[in-house]
């Protein structure tokens, strides 16, 4: 399935790492929830962002960066976490390269919609961009390439119309 080398996709909340990833082979989306919590047996983790009743992961962040150096083997594709604090200075320590996927302010009221239809309560989901002028500038001091998806485009349709710059991706 591999013949380059896989593009790390840091992608904010709502963005479609999770769908991409359900539709073609060549990508994975590696949810970082799954790695820095324990949720009770049977959990929804999707409902559960943002609740109580989770537990911090031992092996967090340790874990995290092995499934995504285990992926980039793997995959033309690595969705990863998109989270400014929890996840990028991970990532910078362990020396991936990434680049950011996440969205112009005019979409944001798409964005929570995403969030409410796929599970997310509508508390949560207006929380995630609340600040967006405020972590903005802080997302683009990390020094990576940014790529901004506006209203009705998401990370799928963005990379099939820039196949010229990524890989192809394959159903």
């Amino acid at each position: 399935m591999r013949n380059r080398r896989a593009i790390i996709i840091a992608g904010t909340a709502g963005v479609g790492k999770t769908e991409l990833a359900k539709r073609y082979k060549n990508v994975i989306d590696l949810e970082s929830s799954a790695y820095s919590w324990l949720y009770p047996q049977g959990t929804d983790v999707e409902a559960m962002k943002g609740a109580a009743g989770r537990m911090d992961h031992p092996d967090w962040p340790q874990n995290y960066i092995a499934a995504i150096k285990d992926a980039i083997a793997k995959y033309d594709f690595v969705c990863v976490g998109g989270n400014l604090e929890k996840n990028f200075g991970n990532y910078l320590e362990a020396g991936i390269d990434f680049e950011i996927f996440t969205l112009e302010k005019n979409a944001i009221p798409e964005y929570i919609e995403r969030f409410v239809n796929r599970g997310n309560s509508r508390e949560w989901a207006e929380k995630v961009y609340a600040r967006y002028d405020e972590y903005l500038p802080r997302y683009q001091a990390v020094g990576k390439k940014m790529v901004f998806l506006g209203p009705g485009e998401t990370l799928e349709s963005f990379l099939l119309q820039n196949q010229d710059k990524y890989p192809r991706l394959v159903p």
